[in-house]
């Protein structure tokens, strides 16, 4: 499954590199960056293809490693061949994510280093002008609020009530005639 994976990126990366991919501006639609990265991808993991090849050789001359396992030095030479296979695939897999978190960890730093030296702070709290200026809008807000309540709340009460009271009124109306039809249906 992994050899068919390997061969397919390679087919791939042949047809996005091909000129007939580039003659219409339309069609290009990867940049330089995923083209390298998908190359580096490939070369990544190469030896894995490498592995599994050698894998599936071993798998299917079973039989002659059994013949060879009566010599002493057969087994142990085949044995430091694929260890030697397998260091080389992890020390080169180690390495790129090595490289990759060192520079996530990099650009992580220098954002919150960008961040923290843009706004003046005092320890973890904010400014003092920035609270005074917080607490000087909250309270203007909520006497804004309040007072417009206020007004609301004297202008309309009157006619709040009387609407009220219009609507109970409606409202008994409908289901008093809703009640009638029900009551001649059922009989």
């Amino acid at each position: 499954m992994v050899e068919r994976y390997l061969e397919q990126q390679v087919a791939v990366l042949a047809v996005l590199t091909a000129p007939e991919v580039h003659r219409d501006i339309d069609l290009d639609t990867l940049s330089p960056s995923d083209v390298s990265n998908a190359e580096q991808l490939i070369v990544i993991l190469q030896p894995l293809k490498t592995m599994t090849t050698i894998l599936n050789l071993l798998d299917t001359t079973s039989s002659d490693l059994k013949e060879e396992a009566a010599h002493e030095k057969a087994p142990v030479a085949k044995r430091s061949t694929l260890d030697s296979l397998f260091s080389d695939v992890f020390v080169t897999q180690e390495d790129v994510l090595n490289y990759k978190a060192a520079d996530s960890m990099e650009q992580s730093r220098q954002k919150i280093k960008d961040t923290s030296s843009s706004k003046p702070h005092l320890g973890k709290s904010r400014p003092i002008v920035a609270k005074f200026h917080y607490y000087t809008q909250r309270e203007q807000v909520r006497t804004t609020a309040t007072t417009k309540f206020d007004i609301l709340k004297n202008a309309g009460l009157g006619i709040g009530v009387q609407q009220t009271k219009t609507v109970l009124t409606k409202r008994r109306q409908v289901s008093d005639v809703f009640n009638r039809k029900n009551q001649q249906e059922n009989e």
